[in-house]
């Protein structure tokens, strides 16, 4: 594909596999099948991008994504239990990673300042320097991945995809 040509030129490994799909499952939609086997198989790759971007940094996804939670919310801490639900984590996961972010001196674990019989979870200096750096490699590397499309078609892929996302969200 040609960056801002709008036509697509040669075959991804989706194509072929739709066309084995599509034998054994004559009744699909092409159309429905190929945008959610792009949209997940893209997943897979931008995952990969924050695997490698976070190993850069000695983290593991799972790590990264406790430190970029930690990050985005206000006075930068949260209890552990908190940490659990929003990432969708075990109590003993959430131990595990705490146990080893902290080991790192990414966080520190502290008595709650409003209830003194909890710990909150706060990010250190230098964990939010890892994170900030972490982010902005990631995010070069997205911008690198998401190159082959011109601003006018990642704007519209972004609005597509918005779209999408409202109607899952809205019901």
């Amino acid at each position: 594909m040609s960056k801002g040509s709008g036509r697509v030129t040669g075959r991804d490994s989706i194509d072929a596999f739709l066309e084995r799909a599509l034998e054994v499952f004559p009744d699909l939609d092409p159309r429905v099948e190929a945008i959610v086997d792009r949209v997940c198989h893209l997943d897979k790759h931008l995952d990969r991008l924050s695997d490698v971007g976070a190993r850069r940094f000695e983290l593991n996804r799972g790590e990264f994504k406790v430190l970029l939670k930690l990050r985005q919310v206000p006075g930068e801490r949260l209890s552990p239990g908190d940490l659990s639900e929003i990432l969708a984590l075990s109590s003993g996961a959430m131990t595990s990673r705490l146990d080893r972010l902290e080991e790192a001196g990414l966080v520190v674990r502290e008595r709650d300042p409003k209830d003194r019989r909890g710990v909150s979870v706060a990010i250190t200096d230098r964990g939010r320097a890892v994170t900030d750096d972490a982010v902005r490699e990631i995010a070069k590397e997205e911008q690198k991945a998401l190159g082959a499309l011109s601003s006018a078609e990642q704007a519209t892929l972004n609005d597509l995809l918005r779209k999408v996302i409202l109607g899952f969200e809205q019901g």
